[in-house]
C-alpha cells in the first residue's frame, strides 16, 4: 500500500521525536508514571541483575545472539507477520534486536518504521546514563508523541481526539509499557478507535529499544490482528487491549445503507435537480471553460456527489460510480479521435500490471444522439498483494458540438451491489442508452 501525503506526514514523527531526544544527554531525572504491575498478564522473571548489566558486553560479540528476546529458532521461523529486525543507536553505534512487523523499514539514522493494515509501529535504541533516566524516556516518549501526534494541529489537517486515556506503567519483568486510547470521529460521526502500546525493552541498564505499535481502526483488515497476534508471542504480553472491535466497520455499513440514498448539497458545490420517472438520477449542467460548451448530464443523486467544479461531477451510488467531464476533441475530429481514444483506453487495460483477465467489448454508437460510441471493459484489478476485485468500466463519449465532448464514465463494484443497483443501471440504460443488462444484480440464494 502507498503511502498518501497525510500517511507521510505521520511516519515523519517518530523520526522528529527520535531525532529532538537524541539531542538531549539524557531524558532527564523526571518523576516516573505511576508503576502498575499487571496481574492477568503472564509477565517474565526479572533478569538477575548481573545478567542485565553484562548484557551489552555479551551482545558486543557479532557471533553471538543478540536479541532480547531468547525466541527459539524453530519459534522464530513460525512467525509469519514479525521478524527480528537489526537496529543501531545513531550515538554510540550499539547495535541489537527488536522484533517488528514484516516490512518494517530500517533507517541508518538510527530508527524504523511500518505504515500497513492499519497499523504504525516506530522503534529506536535509547542510550542514557542509568536505568532511572531509560525508564523517564519512555514518559519523555509518550508525552512527545501525544502532544505532536494524537494532539498536533499541521497545515493539513487538524487531528481530532477524543476521550484520550494514557493508562498506568504496566510491568513485563524489567520492562516497561504503556497503553493508550483514544476516539477519531470521522466526517460522518462515526468513531474509530485509536489503540497504542509504548514499549520500554530494557538491553542493559543504560540502554534500550523504545518501541510503538498504534491501531487505527478506520484502516485495519484480515491481516490486522495476524501481525498482533505474532507480537504477543515475541513478547510475552496480552495486547487485546490495541486490538479493533470491529464497531467502527460495523457502524459505517450501518450509516451508509441508511443515508447514501440521502442527497444534501455540499456548500459551494453546483446542485442537482431530481427528474420525472427516475428513482436515482439528477440532472446537473456541465460548462467548459468560459462558457465555450455546456450541456445537460444525469447522475446517480445520493449522499456521495462531487460537483464542486462546473466542467466535472463525480457520484457514487449502489455499487455504481459515474463521472462525467467536458473535453475538446482533437483536430481530427469526433470520427476519427475518439475511436482512437478508446483503443487507447483497451491497450492501456490490457498491458495494465494489475489488470488481469482482460475482456475489451466492442465500439458501440449510442444511437439516441448524433455522434456518440461507448465501449465496455472487464477486469479482475488488484487493489493489494492479497485483494483482486471484478471491475466493470463503461467509457462513453458523446459529441455535444464541434470540438467538444461529454466524456461519461461508469464503473461497476459487484462487490457493493444490492437490491437497488438494478435499478440505477436501468435508469442509465434509459438516460444514455447503453446495454448494461449483462451485470444486473443477481442475489446470491
Amino acid at each position: 500500500m502507498k503511502s498518501t501525503k497525510k500517511q507521510k506526514e505521520w511516519l515523519l514523527l517518530p523520526l522528529c521525536i527520535f531525532l529532538f531526544m537524541a539531542l538531549l544527554t539524557g531524558c532527564g531525572k523526571q518523576e516516573n508514571r505511576n508503576v502498575e504491575p499487571e496481574p492477568e498478564i503472564e509477565t517474565k522473571a526479572p533478569a538477575d541483575k548481573d545478567d542485565v548489566k553484562t548484557r551489552k558486553e555479551e551482545t558486543s560479540d557479532p557471533d553471538q545472539d543478540k536479541s532480547p528476546r531468547k525466541l527459539s529458532e524453530e519459534e522464530l521461523a513460525a512467525l509469519e507477520h514479525v521478524e527480528r529486525i537489526e537496529i543501531t543507536d545513531i550515538v554510540t553505534g550499539y547495535t541489537t534486536y527488536a522484533y517488528a512487523p514484516v516490512g518494517t523499514e530500517v533507517y541508518e539514522e538510527g530508527f524504523c518504521l511500518y505504515d500497513e493494515h492499519g497499523l504504525s509501529y516506530d522503534a529506536a535504541v535509547y542510550n542514557v546514563e542509568d536505568i532511572d533516566e531509560l525508564y523517564a524516556c519512555l514518559d519523555y516518549h509518550i508525552d512527545l508523541d501525544m502532544e505532536y501526534g494524537w494532539e498536533m494541529d499541521t497545515e493539513f489537517e487538524t487531528r481530532i481526539y477524543e476521550n484520550v486515556h494514557i493508562g498506568n506503567v504496566m510491568e513485563n519483568g524489567d520492562d516497561r509499557y504503556v497503553i493508550a486510547t483514544a476516539e477519531n470521529p470521522d466526517s460522518q460521526g462515526s468513531i474509530s478507535q485509536c489503540r497504542k502500546i509504548f514499549y520500554l525493552e530494557l538491553q542493559s541498564d543504560s540502554v534500550a529499544v523504545i518501541w510503538s505499535l498504534e491501531m487505527s481502526e478506520w484502516s485495519t483488515d484480515e491481516e490486522t490482528d495476524l501481525i498482533i497476534d505474532d507480537m504477543e508471542k515475541c513478547y510475552g504480553i496480552d495486547l487485546d487491549p490495541i486490538r479493533s472491535t470491529g464497531s467502527y466497520y460495523a457502524e459505517q455499513e450501518a450509516s451508509f445503507e441508511q443515508t447514501q440514498d440521502e442527497y444534501v448539497p455540499r456548500e459551494g458545490h453546483n446542485v442537482l435537480a431530481g427528474i420525472d420517472g427516475y428513482q436515482y438520477l439528477g440532472l446537473g449542467t456541465l460548462a467548459y471553460y468560459n462558457g465555450e460548451a455546456d450541456c445537460p448530464v444525469m447522475v446517480p443523486m445520493g449522499y456521495d456527489v462531487w460537483f464542486d467544479s462546473d466542467d466535472y461531477v463525480t457520484s457514487s451510488l449502489h455499487g455504481v460510480d459515474v463521472t462525467a467531464t467536458i473535453s475538446i476533441v482533437g483536430m481530427q475530429g469526433f470520427n476519427t479521435e475518439i475511436p482512437r481514444e478508446i483503443r487507447s483506453k483497451q491497450d492501456f487495460y490490457n498491458g495494465y500490471e494489475k489488470a488481469h483477465h482482460v475482456i475489451t467489448g466492442e465500439t458501440i454508437p449510442l444511437t439516441d444522439f448524433d455522434a456518440a460510441l461507448y465501449t465496455i471493459i472487464e477486469c479482475d484489478m488488484d487493489y493489494t498483494d492479497d485483494l483482486t476485485l471484478h471491475r466493470v468500466l463503461i467509457f462513453s463519449y458523446i459529441l455535444i458540438k464541434e470540438g467538444y465532448v461529454l466524456e461519461y464514465k461508469v464503473e461497476l463494484y459487484p462487490e457493493k451491489f444490492d437490491d437497488s443497483t438494478n435499478t440505477v443501471l436501468k435508469e442509465l440504460e434509459d438516460a444514455y442508452g447503453f446495454d448494461l443488462s449483462d451485470y444486473y444484480y443477481k442475489r446470491k440464494k
